[in-house]
């Protein structure tokens, strides 16, 4: 349940950083909620069943590039050791980064 409350307040406050309506934020945090559900909820659940050490984090970063590689994004993997970079290109305009 606290990952589900930190998801929601990321995304909130990424409609926030991006200046999207109230609005927008609120359907936002809904489809979080939605998608929290239905994927990200097992996701969780499998990093926490299967805890690795700071710095030799293999299978959870072989489990991140599975599922951005389903999502469509181009993936590169072993960044600096066991780091992983995702693309998911969407037309022309800014490139956002987001470190996590």
């Amino acid at each position: 349940m606290r990952f589900h409350r930190l998801a929601t307040a990321a995304a909130t406050a990424l409609a926030l950083i991006l200046g999207t309506q109230s609005a927008s934020a609120q359907t936002l945090r809904e489809a979080v909620e939605a998608d929290y559900e239905d994927n990200l909820a097992d996701l969780f659940i499998w990093f926490h069943e299967n805890p690795e050490l700071s710095l030799i984090e293999t299978k959870t970063a072989q489990r991140i590039a599975r599922e951005l590689k389903a999502l469509g994004y181009d993936v590169t993997e072993k960044v600096g050791g066991t780091g992983v970079v995702a693309v998911l290109k969407n037309g022309d305009g800014p490139t956002v980064l987001v470190r996590a």
